[in-house]
């Protein structure tokens, strides 16, 4: 398609398809990972835009043997069940409804309270 042609042909122009994803991008955190007790550790990305409106989180758990988290809306994330007094490490990514999925952020680690 040409703007020309939608100018001739007084039609309006479908927007462009979403091909990039959420940002920011890589993701980053609002709150890096943070024992709350011997078994619990809690995190919070950067809330991330896209204009489908349609952001999801995904938080891996990439040291320790941790849980990742499946897909979700919340930009917040506890892992539970975890050992005391052993270090996990987690990176966070984003998607949006058209599945553009961006980077991970950096790693961060935590220890998780005696």
């Amino acid at each position: 398609w040409s703007a020309v042609g939608y100018v001739v042909t007084g039609k309006e122009s479908p927007p462009p398809p979403d091909t990039d994803p959420p940002e920011p991008n890589p993701s980053e955190w609002e709150t890096e990972p943070h024992a709350l007790s011997p078994s619990k550790i809690h995190m919070v990305a950067v809330t991330a835009y896209d204009p489908s409106d349609g952001v999801q989180y995904q938080f891996a758990c990439v040291g320790g043997g941790g849980h990742s988290s499946n897909w979700q809306t919340s930009p917040e994330y506890t892992d539970t069940s975890l050992d005391a007094s052993t270090e996990y490490t987690y990176e966070v990514r984003t998607r949006d409804v058209y599945d553009n999925v961006g980077g991970y952020s950096d790693p961060r680690s935590a220890t998780t309270l005696p």
